[in-house]
């Protein structure tokens, strides 16, 4: 007996993401329990149309809940090779790849949208460095102490140390 599990993404069953991994175990433990009938053998084909349900009957695949030779996963007509740990050898296209799609469109616009802000963040961070080059050569002596430079004067100013509320004692 063959739990053969077919993906058909505009057909097959569906469910709530929370609840795919108990559906899985529940087919599967009803499809294990009749392999161990000998009267109610028979083989089970199941259609999903989730890429989520096909991860978790690999994932127990992988886990040996379920044998190599008692599963099969199916799209497109065609028995698809795989292994004990749930790897499946040739990945045909379109085979769960709907949740891949907007992944990929949106790391592209991502990426579109990181490379037109570089020159604006690179141009911040030159303002800011020369901003501090000019503040540490152009300190005075300290008012309190009289060192020229001094820790004081640059605990004080909070662009140079980004702190709200410091305070210096000296010795």
């Amino acid at each position: 007996m063959k739990l053969t599990v077919e993906y058909d993404p505009m057909v097959g069953y569906v469910c709530k993401d929370g609840e795919a991994q108990g559906w899985v175990d529940d087919v599967l433990h009803a499809v294990l329990k009749r392999m161990n009938d000998k009267d109610q053998y028979r083989d089970d084909l199941i259609t999903v149309a989730s890429a989520l349900l096909i991860d978790y009957f690999r994932v127990r695949l992988a886990e040996g809940v379920i044998k190599k030779d008692q599963i099969a996963f199916k799209f497109d007509g065609k028995i698809l090779e795989h292994n004990e740990h749930g790897r499946i050898t040739h990945w045909p296209k379109g085979f769960c790849d709907l949740p891949i799609e907007p992944m990929e469109r949106l790391l592209t616009l991502q990426s579109e949208a990181w490379k037109k802000e570089k020159p604006l963040r690179d141009a911040k961070t030159a303002a800011m460095k020369e901003r501090l080059r000019k503040k540490i050569t152009t300190i005075v002596p300290c008012k309190e102490c009289h060192e020229h430079p001094c820790a004081c004067s640059l605990l004080e100013d909070n662009e140079l140390t980004g702190l709200q509320d410091i305070s210096w004692k000296k010795n």
